[in-house]
C-alpha cells in the first residue's frame, strides 16, 4: 500500500480477520466447544489441572471488547486506558468489538458454552484502540503498549498490525527493558514483510499454521530480509474462538466460531507464556522469550535449535515450555538483534542450570529457507514441523487466511 511522505498509520487499511457474513441478517454457523482442536492439541486440559495463568498480568490491546459474552463471565478482566486517554469501555452487541472480544476469549475464556482460553485465570487488562468502541477505526495505539508496561503487564498481546515503526520501536524497547514480553501478530495474508509492532526489535512476531502442522501458504514475512521476521508459529487457522455478526450495534455473538490469521496465534502464544510465568514467577520477560524459542523442537527433536522459514524457531509447545525452568537462560532478549544473531548467540548450550544441562545441539539459520520467494513452495519444501507434546509429535497448528475489508481512514490492521 503506497503512502505519501510523512503520513502515519492513519492511511492504513483495517483487515478484518473474520470469515463472517456480510449482511446483518446472515446467521453464523454454530460450533461446539469440543471443536476447539487447538485446545486439545496443546493438551490444555492436562495443563490446566495445575497452571491456569493465575496471578499473571496479561495486557490485550485491540479495537474494543464486549464483556457480556458468555465466555468472559467470571474472567478476571479490567478495562485499562483507551486510545483517547479515558478508561476503555465494554461495548455489548457491537460488531466493532468482534475481534478484541475473540482475542480475549482465547486468552481468558471461561467456557460457559464456548471455548476455554489458554490462561483462564490470568489477570487481564484490555486496552481499547478504537476511538469509538462502536466503530472499527483505530488510531495510533503505540502509546497503549507503553501504558500496559507502566501498568505492570507481564505479557502484552497485540493482534494488530501497522506499517509504521515511528512509535512502536521505542514503546517495545521501553516495555521489554522493564520486564514485559510483547507478543504481536506478524501481519496479514501475503504481507511481504512482518508488520509493526511485531517487527520491532525484541517483540515476538507470531505466525500461523494449521492442525496438520503445515504453515500457512500466505504466511506474512516470507519475502523480507532477516532483520524482521517470524519468531514462532502457533494455532491460527480455523481456530474456534467466537465472533459477532456485522451490525455496528445489536450484533449477535456466536461462541466458538472459527477464526483464521496471525491474530488468534498471537493470543494463544500470549496465554501460553502466562502459564509459564505462573509456574516460574521469577523468570524475567527476556527469559520467557528465550524459553519460547528454545522449547519448540523440530520434527519431534527437542534437541534442535534453529530458524527456518516459514515457521521461525518452530511451533509453540506448551508442554516443552513448562518442563524447564526459564531462569537458566541468560537474562537477555534473544530477538533484539534478529534471528541470525539469536541462533549464533544463544545456542541450547547457553542454558546455565547445571542440574539440567542443555544438550549440545545443532543450531542453524537456514539460508535456503530465508531465500524462499514462493510461500506455497516453502510449505512443500522443508515443511512445517510437528508440535512436540509429551514426547509425541502431534500434528496440530493453524494456517491463516484473512478476509480484507477496505475502509477509509483506518490506521491499523487486525493481524
Amino acid at each position: 500500500m503506497s503512502r505519501g511522505p510523512g503520513r502515519l498509520a492513519a492511511l492504513l487499511v483495517l483487515v478484518v480477520a473474520l470469515l463472517a457474513p456480510s449482511t446483518a441478517q446472515a446467521s453464523l454457523a454454530r460450533y461446539q466447544p469440543d471443536d476447539a482442536w487447538w485446545y486439545s492439541a496443546l493438551r490444555l486440559d492436562e495443563v490446566h489441572r495445575e497452571y491456569t495463568g493465575k496471578g499473571v498480568k496479561v495486557a490485550i490491546i485491540d479495537g474494543s471488547i464486549d464483556l457480556t459474552v458468555p465466555e468472559l463471565r467470571g474472567a478476571n478482566i479490567r478495562l485499562g486506558r483507551s486510545i483517547t486517554g479515558r478508561k476503555s469501555v465494554s461495548a455489548p452487541g457491537a460488531g466493532a468489538a468482534n475481534h478484541g472480544t475473540a482475542m480475549t476469549v482465547l486468552v481468558a475464556g471461561q467456557g460457559n458454552g464456548g471455548v476455554t482460553g489458554v490462561a483462564p485465570d490470568a489477570e487481564v487488562t484490555f486496552y481499547q484502540a478504537s476511538r469509538d468502541p462502536y466503530e472499527d477505526d483505530l488510531s495510533n495505539w503505540g502509546g497503549l503498549i507503553r501504558q500496559a508496561g507502566l501498568d505492570g503487564a507481564d505479557i502484552i498481546s497485540v493482534s494488530l498490525a501497522d506499517s509504521d515503526n515511528s512509535v512502536y520501536d521505542d514503546a517495545v524497547e521501553e516495555v521489554t527493558r522493564n520486564g514485559a514480553v510483547v507478543v504481536a501478530g506478524a501481519g496479514s495474508a501475503g504481507d511481504r514483510g512482518v508488520r509493526y509492532p511485531a517487527a520491532s526489535p525484541g517483540a515476538v512476531a507470531v505466525g500461523a499454521a494449521d492442525r496438520n502442522a503445515k504453515a500457512w501458504s500466505e504466511q506474512p514475512g516470507q519475502r523480507d530480509d532477516l532483520s524482521a521476521t517470524l519468531a514462532i508459529t502457533a494455532p491460527g487457522v480455523e481456530v474456534p474462538a467466537g465472533a459477532s455478526s456485522t451490525e455496528k450495534r445489536g450484533a449477535v455473538w456466536t461462541p466458538a466460531y472459527p477464526r483464521t490469521g496471525t491474530s488468534p496465534a498471537t493470543a494463544i502464544t500470549a496465554g501460553a507464556l502466562a502459564l509459564v510465568k505462573q509456574k516460574y514467577p521469577d523468570a524475567t520477560g527476556n527469559q520467557l522469550v528465550q524459553q519460547l524459542i528454545h522449547s519448540t523442537g523440530r520434527s519431534g527433536d527437542a534437541d534442535y535449535f534453529g530458524w527456518e522459514r516459514p515457521n521461525g524457531f518452530g511451533l509453540l509447545s506448551v508442554r516443552n515450555m513448562l518442563e524447564r525452568d526459564p531462569t537458566g537462560w541468560p537474562d537477555e532478549n534473544p530477538l533484539t538483534r534478529g534471528v541470525e544473531a539469536a541462533v549464533k548467540t544463544y545456542p541450547l548450550s547457553v542454558y546455565g542450570d547445571s542440574d539440567d544441562p542443555a544438550p549440545s545441539a545443532e543450531t542453524t539459520a537456514s539460508p535456503a529457507a530465508a531465500d524462499t520467494t514462493d510461500a506455497a513452495a516453502a510449505d512443500e519444501g522443508a515443511g512445517p514441523l510437528p508440535w512436540v507434546l509429551g514426547g509425541v509429535a502431534v500434528l496440530v497448528l493453524v494456517t491463516a487466511g484473512i478476509v480484507v475489508a477496505r475502509r477509509h481512514h483506518r490506521p491499523s490492521e487486525e493481524a
